[in-house]
């Protein structure tokens, strides 16, 4: 038999909290997460590649209108410090200078789903790069 969860701390009393803190209930005849379930009622099948996103932040706040559907991409940008809103776009921190910079392929390298493939700015990743091969170089014989 698996590991169950610590009860839910969810007013409705029943179902669990799973380890990252979402209430966890026997719904339709299976395990469900509880949100995914409440949007499910409303809206039909979750589409293949989207996720539901808590809006307030509280991941015990199942209310209907709580509930946001989002691409993987920005609902990860939304959960992650390295990124902001600005003016209808989105601006990520390079690892190296410390600038904001739109996230766009003028300015990061991308890979074909939209996100980051370094952490680093263009101009950064390109200097990082320069200096790696000089490196090379001099160690040769």
């Amino acid at each position: 038999m698996g590991k169950r969860g610590p009860r839910s701390s969810h007013s409705s009393g029943f179902g669990s909290t799973t380890p990252k803190g979402y209430h966890r209930a026997l719904l339709g005849g299976r395990l469900r997460l509880v949100h995914d379930w409440v949007w499910e009622q409303a809206n039909g099948p979750i589409p293949d590649g989207l996720q539901i996103h808590h809006v307030n932040g509280d991941k015990e706040d199942n209310r209907l209108e709580n509930l946001e559907l989002l691409d993987p991409t920005t609902h990860k940008r939304i959960h992650s410090p390295h990124y902001r809103e600005a003016d209808g776009g989105w601006e990520r921190c390079c690892s190296i200078c410390g600038e904001w910079k739109r996230a766009d392929a003028e300015h990061f390298y991308l890979s074909k789903q939209g996100w980051l493939l370094y952490a680093r700015c263009r101009p950064c990743h390109i200097a990082r790069v320069v200096y790696d091969k000089q490196q090379r170089r001099q160690r040769l014989p």
